[in-house]
């Protein structure tokens, strides 16, 4: 676990795949040197699934605690994310109320926990 193995898997059998993105003419001022879409910390956490959602024009994001430790989750988005909502694993809204200030959204994860969100972009 402390090595982990499980994440160097798991990036070996399933590779992100890059793409160049121009500067859309109506963005002002200079292009940042480094964009990230989504930076997730710590590194037990594991980004699992990043999609459409079936019913929306909202993304769905899912993550897990991949080393059987309680931990606190912090995602920073390089888009602006109106709201946030959590669902089940087949994706029915859960009553549990999520906090995002600017772009980051902070949250407790259990061990080996699995959290779907939907996000509510602009």
């Amino acid at each position: 676990k402390n090595a982990l193995s499980f994440r160097r898997g798991f990036e070996i059998n399933h590779p992100l795949e890059a793409v160049v993105v121009t500067k859309p003419s109506s963005m002002k001022g200079a292009k940042p040197e480094a964009m990230s879409f989504l930076e997730v910390k710590p590194e037990n956490i594991v980004v699992s699934c990043l999609k459409k959602a079936e019913e929306s024009e909202d993304i769905i994001l899912r993550l897990y605690e991949s080393t059987g430790l309680e931990t606190d989750v912090k995602l920073k988005f390089g888009f602006h994310v109106k709201a946030v909502q959590e669902l089940d694993l087949i994706e029915r809204p859960l009553n549990e109320e999520v906090i995002i200030e600017g772009n980051t959204l902070t949250l407790k994860v259990k061990p080996l926990e699995i959290k779907t969100l939907k996000l509510r972009v602009t």
